[in-house]
This record gives structure tokens, sequence and C-alpha cells, in this order.
């Protein structure tokens, strides 16, 4: 009688840690494909530093530019594309405000765990990523140089203004 009893209960404890081991494996890959999702949509960037040198706050001043023209990047990452862009407001002319193609512009890109990686020339970028609530940290390593962008989440613009920016 004790061999029938340890028989039901291998097969519930093999059953158990079969379902675990399922649960386990299928939440590790939901969580990078989250993480994906998360940080697909449209960031405002704050701040940018190029390794030790200050840090650049924006919006900031167009180059040139009357004092009153200010420049705002925005960073869209839409179907596993990096779209860069930047909004000028301020110029005497209303018809030179706008949103205007800046940079890396429809450049593929993949998560892996919380890198951004993707190519900009003959270069493969791996930019490691930090999320916080709406806010996005990526720091950039390039041939022994560092660049930390910060970014927050914003509702505008939007996918549509981003990607209808001017040349």
């Amino acid at each position: 009688m004790k061999n029938l009893n340890k028989k039901p209960l291998f097969l519930f404890l093999a059953g158990t840690a079969l379902l675990a081991l399922s649960l386990a494996l299928t939440s590790c890959s939901s969580s990078e494909e989250d993480f994906s999702d998360a940080i697909k949509r449209v960031w405002r960037e704050v701040s940018t530093q190029e390794g030790t040198s200050p840090i650049q706050i924006h919006p900031h001043p167009g180059p040139g530019a009357p004092n009153a023209t200010l420049i705002q990047p925005y960073m869209c990452l839409y179907q596993n594309k990096i779209y860069n862009a930047e909004k000028q407001t301020g110029f005497t002319d209303p018809s030179k405000d706008g949103f205007y193609k800046m940079g890396d512009w429809d450049i593929s890109y993949y998560v892996e765990d919380t890198k951004l990686i993707f190519v900009r020339g003959s270069d493969t970028i791996h930019a490691y990523l930090s999320l916080k609530g709406n806010s996005l940290t990526m720091v950039e390593t390039s041939g022994g140089n560092s660049t930390t962008r910060k970014f927050e989440r914003v509702r505008s613009p939007t996918f549509t203004e981003i990607l209808s920016a001017k040349d």
C-alpha cells in the first residue's frame, strides 16, 4: 500500500515542478517583450552629457539663431525604428517653426535585455537603457567615449507628428 501512495505524490510533485519551470521560462521572455514595448513611444530629451563635458539642458538656444529661438530634441521609437527630430520655435518667420529630422532617422534597432542595439554608420551601438516611471536614461558607448541622454515620456508630440518632420 505504501507504494501506491508514493506514485500519485511523485506525479503531483513532478507536475508541479514542470508547471513552475514553464511559468518561469515564459515570464522571462515576456518581461523582455514588456520592456521593449514600454520604450516604444515618443521621448522628450531632457539633457545630454558627452563624457565629462558639461551637461546640456534642453530645450536649448539654436546656434547662430536669434535668442528667442529654441530647439527641443525628441526621440521616437516606433515599429523597431529610431527617429530623432527636433522642434524649433521662436523664429521671426513662423513658417520656419516646427519639427525637423535630425541625426539618426529610420534606423532599425532591437532590444536585448536592457540594451538598445542599432547601427550608426559602420559602428554597432549598444546603448544601455534604464527605465524608471516616465524617465528613460540611455548611455551610449563608442570608441571609448560615452554619451548619456536623459528623456521623459510625452504624449505630445505624437508618432505622426515626429514621422512627418521636415528634412
